[in-house]
C-alpha cells in the first residue's frame, strides 16, 4: 500500500514488477515497446488515478481507478495497469491531513 503521500514502498514496487514479469513469462517473451522496440520497463513510485464520470441515463457518478504505470526506459511510452491486478493496494495507510484511512477508489457521487 502506498505511504500517506501516495508513494509506493519497495515491496509494492517489487510486487508490481513481479506480476509484470509473470505475465511476460506466460506469454513466452518480453513485452516489447511498440514505439521503440525496447524491452526494459520501469515502475514509477506513485500510484496514479484515472478519474471520470460514469453516466447511466440521468444519473452521473464519479469514479476513480487506481493505476500503476510501467514506463519504457528508452522512449517514455507508458503502459497503464489497474493497481489491483498488479498486487498493489490502491489505498494509502492514512490520509495526510486527517490521519484517517484514505477513501481513494470510493464512489460517493460528488
Amino acid at each position: 500500500m502506498p505511504d500517506k503521500f501516495g508513494y509506493l514502498l519497495p515491496p509494492e514496487m517489487n510486487a508490481a514488477a513481479a506480476q509484470f514479469e509473470k505475465w511476460e513469462k506466460e506469454r513466452g517473451h518480453d513485452l516489447e515497446c511498440e514505439v521503440c522496440g525496447n524491452i526494459v520497463w520501469e515502475v514509477p513510485r506513485t500510484v496514479n488515478a484515472i478519474i471520470g464520470d460514469a453516466v447511466d441515463g440521468p444519473a452521473v457518478a464519479k469514479f476513480r481507478l487506481s493505476v500503476v504505470l510501467f514506463v519504457c526506459n528508452k522512449c517514455g511510452n507508458t503502459k497503464t495497469f489497474a493497481a489491483s491486478y498488479m498486487n498493489v493496494s490502491p489505498y494509502s495507510e492514512e490520509a495526510p491531513e486527517t490521519g484517517e484511512t484514505s477513501g481513494e477508489g470510493d464512489t460517493d457521487g460528488s
